[in-house]
């Protein structure tokens, strides 16, 4: 599990160069985020954030819902979902939603500082 500086906990696979306490991401893919309009209840995705909506764009077929940037200035997380549950869901720039991933989906990898 990685844990934020401002308390997001992520659930995932470690690559080898992970280590107890040393920096690190949670990394997946858009394809493999859910959105919600509120926390689901029940469910098998142990990873369960909330999100305010920055900006929603057509993809291709798909559409990217993006998060504002995070509280350490990296880029706002991002899913990509259906055109049909994007007229669902009613997503709107300002509105909080929850962008739920499973586990497996996720991976954590060790950063080194100074090297991108």
């Amino acid at each position: 599990m990685l844990r934020t500086r401002w308390g997001e906990r992520w659930h995932g696979t470690a690559d080898d160069d992970l280590a107890v306490g040393r920096p690190a991401v949670a990394v997946s893919t858009p394809q493999a985020v859910a959105v919600y309009r509120e926390p689901p209840p029940h469910g098998s995705p142990r990873n369960l954030v909330e999100v305010t909506v920055a900006d929603v764009q057509a993809r291709g077929s798909a559409i990217q819902v993006r998060g504002i940037d995070q509280p350490d200035g990296a880029p706002g997380l991002a899913a990509d979902i259906t055109a049909d549950a994007a007229a669902e869901l009613r997503l709107a720039p300002g509105q909080v939603v929850w962008f739920g991933v499973k586990a497996q989906e996720v991976t954590l990898r060790a950063t080194h500082p100074g090297v991108d």
